[in-house]
């Protein structure tokens, strides 16, 4: 929280002047024409603090209100107030998913009506998108419920990811057929970038360790190349593989995508070391992609995506930038773009003609290694070859997976 809100006055009522206009746009759907009775509690602050229950759009008229007092509030009140800038933010948020879901659930119904296939399940598909698109006009149009969700958002939450995993497992249903007629799928999820998401340099390592640390159930790493970096945490000091190497142990999946090591300028001999300790593990799910250039890790249902590789330099780096995505929508597309590549029918192994490059790191490894030597010699990287040498030899000791 702010201490003042001076330099920040024009910045938060830019945010809620759009906040306002986001409004409108909502009143402007039909089927939201109720939704202006949604009574918010807001503060009235300057003269003590007194709650007033009104409308979504009055409620934006107390808020900037409130912030033209901003120099002369108490740190409490500056508390309160973006309190309840937040909580308006998501009452939008909630009505936005809403609309979102339902032209969501309209443009697979249009799909599969229009579809020239008659691929059996449509009916039922086609019963459960009306269903859910009922359900969800009822309930934007019932005011006493819609307004237990305002005051509960972990009701919302939940119904909000029920209705995401049952859109989202028929939208997989449709993708094989898309596949099959030359369709490419619309649907692009929407994230929603709400203060306190971007990340910069060091504050991306913290962060991306701390979540690693609770990881209850996957942890998903795309990444150029991937290093046995040391950090620090509780006092002590250890390298990040065994860390996943014990969350692996503790029941949550690792699953890893890098980049081909001989696609890379030179020969990444710290690259190569953290594959050779991973191949000697054998605990994680490793693929190798001869392009891979993306930096995403999803730590089970949030996303963390940005400039910043698997590596010290990564976690450290004063030039990186991440954006947290809470929205476990991502973590799912991201999670199906792992199995995509793994299996080369994502939409760029089509056009791709190194894939024969790609693969399973334990099936690669000895490869790898075999060309690194061969490279190191023709260019007579002798330091380099001596250390490939010694892994070569060392990972023979490891039965092929």
């Amino acid at each position: 929280m702010f201490v003042e809100l001076s330099g920040q006055i024009e910045e938060l009522k830019n945010f809620v002047f759009s906040l306002r206009e986001r409004i409108n746009k909502i009143l402007s759907i039909d089927f939201f024409g109720t939704v202006s009775r949604i009574r918010v509690s807001i503060h009235v602050l300057g003269r003590g603090v007194n709650i007033i229950d009104v409308g979504l759009l009055e409620a934006i008229d107390v808020l900037l209100d409130n912030l033209d007092m901003g120099p002369r509030l108490m740190p409490h009140e500056v508390s309160i107030l973006l309190d309840d800038i937040v909580r308006v933010s998501r009452i939008i948020n909630m009505l936005e998913d809403m609309n979102r879901f339902i032209m969501r659930i309209r443009s697979l119904k249009a799909e599969i009506e229009k579809s020239i296939i008659d691929f059996g399940e449509s009916k039922s598909i086609l019963g459960i998108l009306n269903n859910t698109e009922e359900s969800l006009i009822a309930l934007i149009r019932q005011e006493d419920i819609l307004q237990r969700y305002v005051n509960d958002p972990n009701l919302w939450e939940t119904r909000r990811n029920s209705i995401d995993r049952v859109l989202n497992e028929i939208n997989r249903k449709l993708s094989r057929i898309r596949r099959a007629i030359g369709i490419s799928p619309l649907e692009i999820p929407q994230a929603k970038i709400v203060g306190g998401v971007l990340l910069f340099g060091s504050d991306i390592g913290k962060y991306l360790l701390r979540k690693i640390l609770g990881a209850k159930t996957k942890i998903i790493i795309f990444t150029q190349s991937i290093h046995n970096f040391i950090v620090r945490f509780g006092g002590r000091r250890t390298r990040i593989l065994p860390v996943l190497e014990e969350k692996v142990r503790e029941g949550v999946d690792v699953w890893v995508f890098s980049r081909h090591p001989l696609n890379m300028p030179r020969i990444p001999i710290d690259y190569i070391y953290a594959l050779r300790r991973i191949y000697s593990m054998r605990l994680f799910r490793h693929m190798i992609c001869w392009h891979m250039h993306m930096k995403i890790v999803v730590v089970d249902s949030e996303t963390i995506i940005g400039s910043a590789n698997f590596t010290g330099h990564g976690f450290r780096g004063l030039g990186e930038i991440s954006v947290i995505i809470r929205d476990p929508t991502y973590a799912m597309v991201i999670e199906e773009t792992y199995r995509s590549l793994s299996e080369k029918r994502h939409i760029c192994c089509g056009s791709c003609e190194r894939k024969n490059f790609c693969g399973s790191l334990y099936d690669l490894m000895p490869r790898i290694l075999e060309d690194a030597i061969a490279r190191a010699k023709r260019n007579n990287y002798l330091k380099t070859l001596v250390k490939l040498m010694s892994i070569s030899n060392e990972i023979t000791r490891y039965p092929s997976r």
